[in-house]
């Protein structure tokens, strides 16, 4: 089902993903805030900040709650075994 062309793809989006990622951390090293600490309604109350920072902001708020369920469960569970 492959073949070469599916590897040739995979190449480019190893290589856009991993321009992307270089991009990511050298402009955050360049628009580091100076208490090192990232506040989203700080953001919103300034202009510049675009619908997609918010967006991005709050499904990595999303993702970080689930990790801090699922491993509440696993602690749970684990607790109740013994």
């Amino acid at each position: 089902v492959g073949g070469p062309g599916a590897i040739f793809w995979m190449w480019i989006s190893a290589l856009f993903g991993m321009a992307s990622s270089f991009i990511e951390a050298t402009l955050s090293q360049i628009f580091k805030e100076k208490d090192g600490v990232h506040h989203l309604f700080d953001d919103v109350r300034k202009k510049h900040v675009t619908i997609l920072q918010v967006t991005h902001d709050k499904s990595e708020i999303e993702k970080a709650n689930k990790i801090f369920e699922v491993k509440k469960a696993f602690l749970d569970e684990k607790r109740s075994c013994q």
